[in-house]
């Protein structure tokens, strides 16, 4: 098993290449990163097909009463 300093080591590493990243961003302490790799066809597509049914959902939970 790896040390802690070797962890911390590779998770430094692991940032710093996150941050050369012209998509990386540090907003409030959070770091954002934009994934620019090209999706497979097949997530993308399952992704799609599952978009509009995850909205509808939402919309209708949105809308229902609640109940306190």
């Amino acid at each position: 098993m790896p040390s802690e300093d070797e962890l911390a080591r590779r998770r430094y590493d692991k940032l710093e290449t996150l941050m050369r990243a012209p998509a990386t961003r540090l907003v409030d302490g959070r770091l954002f990163v934009l994934d620019q790799r090209e999706v497979p066809e097949e997530i993308e597509r399952l992704a799609g097909d599952a978009a509009p049914e995850a909205v509808d959902q939402a919309r209708k939970e949105a809308l229902r009463p609640r109940l306190t």
